[in-house]
């Protein structure tokens, strides 16, 4: 079943749709006229229309309406599209009894100086409407023409001049009110519509809508929507459901919805970033094989200052408990420390005779053509010692013999040793002291030391590796030296020796200092 607005639309239809067959001549006027009353839901139920057709026809005559809207004299619509889809919307036997059932009856206005009264009586009475009446406008009614007219359009032709004299005709089911518009008119008497059922409802028609308001300030809109209301309009707002109520003439409703519409919403605040939730913390441990523990824990600790790393020194196992981008750098860091410490550097060291020149000066050059280049000068056997990629070293050579410095020995062999990051330091002072002739790199922290010499001073430094790395634990050596007044024989040496047969004692190139590697006890009787 379709609702009163349906019937004041059908009713609305009609009326432009007489007049668009006088120019068009699509459907005999007659039937184009009655179109409209196929919404109507007594003539709906007695074609026995479902709710598909009447949704269907509703909407085609909502179209039809367009399109006379945008008609003029010089260009009739052209309707008979639209027309064959109303009619196509129909079953034969429904179109059939369409056609035979009465036309809708029709009103002419022909008044000459009557009474307001009198003429309200009769539009009454013609519409089978009751009158509610208390008050008749002053005055009388001429108006004539050869147009005939719906209720709808004749209640929209008294408007129009009732409300020059300040009364309007509400319609509501079958009751037509009279109302004084000098007096409040209460609420609830105006008929409320949907925004989209203006079209079926006269442009003098006084009708209440609700206009929602979003989160546009209630006073703004208010200021913005008052000036257009008549004397008779109000605007009522309602502050906790953020709606306005007007009461105006169904005409200026569709403008007053722009203005309402033109009030801009307040721009919410820029809500701040939501923080990206945190990953949990995994545990996860690591084997650190010939690593340091103590020295990889201090590497790790700068990369992740974290209490939650820890080492096992027995086990030589790292452990920390961070979240997994922090893991996968602490496992990054370990795998290319060990690497580091396994993979051969990849260096040669080179010792070339010099004699009379610059050191400063020779360091510079040598630096110019191998920027990684790492220099030392032996002053006592007159030599300088380069560590550099092979390919640099040729450069060196190059350079060197353009000085008149060559390479001093050939025979000279290269070998490494793996210690821990403890003993390292302490193994390459004692090496350095003990083989003056031999060049000595070390990287504390990976503990691997690179001596290249001849074989004898190879031997010599196997032997002070493996003592030193046998050792136990609590008698550690340790390397000191000690400054001496004189230099002292080789024989003074000797004797000392024989006092600590388990310290390694030597005497620098020049004999005016002792080196000691020896334990804590034996450094303490060495001095005294």
């Amino acid at each position: 079943m379709l609702t009163a607005s349906c019937q004041r639309f059908a009713v609305r239809c009609s009326v432009l749709l007489a007049f668009v067959v006088a120019t068009s001549g699509t459907l005999p006027a007659q039937t184009a006229s009655d179109l409209a009353r196929l919404v109507h839901p007594d003539v709906a139920d007695q074609l026995g229309l479902d709710d598909a057709q009447r949704a269907k026809i509703q909407s085609l005559l909502q179209q039809r309406l367009e399109l006379v809207g945008q008609a003029t004299p010089e260009k009739p619509a052209d309707l008979s599209a639209i027309d064959k889809q109303i009619q196509e919307s129909l079953t034969a036997d429904q179109w059939k009894a369409f056609q035979a059932a009465p036309p809708e009856q029709k009103l002419r206005f022909q008044f000459r100086e009557q009474s307001w009264a009198d003429v309200l009586q009769w539009f009454a009475r013609q519409d089978n409407l009751t009158l509610v009446m208390d008050r008749a406008p002053s005055g009388t009614f001429t108006y004539s023409d050869n147009r005939s007219y719906t209720p709808t359009e004749a209640i929209d032709l008294l408007n129009s001049v009732l409300l020059t004299k300040n009364f309007t005709l509400l319609r509501r089911d079958r009751m037509l009110t009279v109302i004084e518009l000098t007096t409040d008119i209460p609420i609830e008497l105006i008929p409320r519509i949907k925004l989209e059922d203006l079209p079926s409802r006269g442009r003098f028609e006084l009708v209440s809508v609700l206009f929602p308001l979003g989160k546009r300030p209630i006073d703004a809109v208010v200021t913005e929507v008052q000036p257009y209301l008549s004397n008779y309009g109000r605007a009522v707002p309602l502050a906790q459901s953020r709606q306005l109520l007007v009461i105006e003439t169904a005409g200026k409703m569709q403008t007053i919805n722009l203005l309402i519409a033109s009030v801009p919403e307040p721009v919410p605040p820029p809500q701040p970033p939501r923080p990206e939730p945190q990953p949990a913390p995994v545990f996860a441990a690591y084997p650190l094989g010939n690593l340091d523990p103590l020295s990889t824990l201090a590497t790790i600790k700068k990369l992740i200052p974290s209490e939650q790393i820890t080492v096992d020194d027995k086990t030589r196992v790292l452990s920390a408990f961070l979240v997994p981008a922090q893991q996968t750098a602490i496992q990054t860091a370990i795998t290319q420390m060990q690497k580091d410490s396994t993979e051969s550097p990849g260096l040669e060291s080179m010792s070339y005779k010099v004699e009379n020149v610059d050191a400063v000066a020779l360091e510079k050059q040598i630096v110019a053509v191998a920027p990684t280049a790492l220099v030392s000068f032996d002053a006592v056997n007159k030599k300088v010692i380069v560590t550099a990629p092979a390919l640099d070293q040729a450069k060196i050579a190059k350079l060197l013999e353009a000085v008149g410095s060559p390479v001093a020995s050939q025979d000279m062999m290269v070998k490494s040793y793996q210690l821990l990051s403890t003993q390292s330091a302490t193994v390459t002072l004692a090496l350095k002291a003990m083989l003056p002739n031999s060049q000595v790199l070390s990287n504390d922290a990976s503990g691997i030391i690179i001596i290249r010499g001849s074989d004898a001073d190879l031997q010599l430094a196997d032997e002070v590796v493996t003592t030193y790395k046998t050792k136990p634990a609590e008698s550690t050596p340790q390397l000191k030296v000690y400054p001496l007044d004189q230099i002292v024989p080789a024989t003074w040496l000797a004797q000392v020796t024989k006092a600590f047969p388990d310290a390694s004692l030597w005497l620098d190139a020049e004999q005016k200092q002792l080196l000691a590697l020896a334990t804590a006890t034996e450094q303490t009787r060495l001095e005294s």
